[in-house]
């Protein structure tokens, strides 16, 4: 391969585009990334397989990097409501808000909630 990170760049691209479509768990592609791991060390000395196992390696960081920023908290809203539904939230923001760049982050002291589901 005359450009080796670029194919690396696009299998892990891939891996992201792939989970992205999918709703397979954070843990399988965990271990898979990490059975690909040990399967392109087993295979150094044996060129194509190593780069069989190593595409796969990246391909599966990928999808667990993507897989991973979705993780949220037990107590996040999202959790909370169904999906595809609009939530109206009234409440007293119970701190100073502060700014960082285009976020802006407080706590607010929830009063009411109302869902409603599309």
């Amino acid at each position: 391969m005359k450009r080796p990170l670029v194919c690396l760049a696009a299998v892990f691209c891939l891996g992201i585009i792939f989970t992205n479509l999918t709703r397979v768990h954070f843990l399988v592609f965990y271990i898979l990334a990490l059975i690909s791991l040990i399967l392109s060390f087993l295979a150094l000395k044996q060129e194509l397989r190593f780069d069989i196992f190593l595409l796969c390696l990246v391909f599966f960081l990928g999808a667990t990097v993507l897989k991973n920023s979705q993780i949220l908290s037990n107590c996040h809203i999202a959790k909370l409501i169904p999906y595809k539904s609009d939530v109206s939230l009234i409440g007293v923001v119970d701190n100073d808000p502060i700014y960082q760049g285009e976020k802006v982050s407080f706590i607010l002291k929830a009063e009411k909630l109302r869902i409603n589901e599309t």
